[in-house]
């Protein structure tokens, strides 16, 4: 999943490179922000020193990631179910 929003990042990148000589920015859609603020999340939790911090601590992040992953998981399902009724 990450290797893919990367991809996605760099070609936004070369996109707006591309662009760079373009008048004036558009404004993000809720889509591209989500996907940055995903990205940046991402990019924390791969930066985690887990051996750093103390039991109670780990415990605490594991049940939050959990949780987060539950949450993404019904995402993910339910876009997949909206896309297929879309096409």
């Amino acid at each position: 999943m990450l290797t893919k929003f990367r991809q996605y990042r760099d070609l936004q990148a070369k996109a707006a490179a591309k662009d760079a000589g373009a008048p004036a920015e558009r404004k993000r859609t809720k889509a591209e922000a989500l996907v940055n603020s995903i990205g940046i999340m991402a990019g924390k939790i791969d930066d985690l020193d887990f051996p750093s911090f103390s039991a109670e601590d780990r415990a605490m992040i594991i049940e939050t990631m959990t949780s987060l992953n539950d949450t993404l998981e019904a995402a993910i399902t339910r876009a997949v179910k909206n896309k297929k009724k879309a096409t």
